[in-house]
C-alpha cells in the first residue's frame, strides 16, 4: 500500500479539471481585455477607473486565476485520493505541489518586474513560456501532452512578433484546455 501511495499522482489536469482551468483562462482573458478596452476607449464614461485601479484589477484577476486553478487542482487531488484510497500528500504529490507553488510565485514575480519596468509587451510571451515550462516539469510527459506546452511556446513567439495578439493567445490556451478536458471525458 505504501508503494502505491508513493507512485500515485493525484493532481493531474484532465477531464473536468482541465475544462475548469480553461474556463478560468477564458474568463480572465476576457475580463482583462474588456477592462483595458473600457479604459482606453475615449467614449467610455461609465465609472472610468484610473490607471492604477486598472493595474490593480488586472493583478487581482491574475492572482484569482492562479488561486482558483490551484483550488481546482486541490479538490481534484482530494477526490482522486479518496477514489484510489491513497494518501493525498504522498512524496510525489508534495513535490509536485511545491514545484507548482514555487514556479508560479517565481513566474508572477517575473511578470511583476516586467510590468514595473514598462516591458508589458513581454508579459504574455513570458507567461506562456513559463506556463509551458511548468507543464513539462510537472511530470513525465508523453507526446500527446506536449501539445499544450508546444502551443504555449508557439503563441509566445507570435506574441513577441505581434504584441497585440496576447488576448487571442490566452483565448486559444483556454480553448485548448477546455478541448483537452472534453476529449478526456
Amino acid at each position: 500500500m505504501e508503494e502505491k501511495n508513493t507512485l500515485t499522482y493525484n493532481f493531474g489536469v484532465s477531464g473536468f479539471t482541465s475544462i475548469q482551468i480553461g474556463i478560468y483562462f477564458l474568463l480572465a482573458a476576457y475580463l482583462i481585455k474588456s477592462s483595458l478596452d473600457g479604459y482606453l476607449l475615449e467614449s467610455y464614461s461609465a465609472n472610468p477607473l484610473s490607471q492604477e485601479q486598472i493595474v490593480l484589477y488586472i493583478q487581482v484577476l491574475i492572482a484569482s486565476t492562479f488561486v482558483f486553478s490551484a483550488l481546482t487542482l486541490y479538490v481534484k487531488g482530494v477526490s482522486s485520493a479518496r477514489k484510489n484510497r491513497t494518501k493525498l500528500w504522498n512524496e510525489r504529490n508534495r513535490k509536485s505541489a511545491l514545484l507548482f507553488c514555487l514556479f508560479f510565485i517565481g513566474l508572477l514575480s517575473v511578470l511583476y518586474v516586467l510590468h514595473t519596468n514598462d516591458l508589458t509587451t513581454y508579459i504574455a510571451p513570458t507567461f506562456l513560456i513559463g506556463f509551458a515550462i511548468h507543464s513539462i516539469l510537472q511530470r513525465r510527459v508523453p507526446k500527446e501532452v506536449l501539445l499544450i506546452p508546444g502551443l504555449c511556446i508557439l503563441l509566445a513567439f507570435v506574441c513577441i512578433l505581434i504584441p497585440n495578439y496576447w488576448y487571442a493567445s490566452l483565448l486559444i490556451l483556454g480553448v485548448a484546455y477546455v478541448t483537452k478536458g472534453i476529449n478526456k471525458k
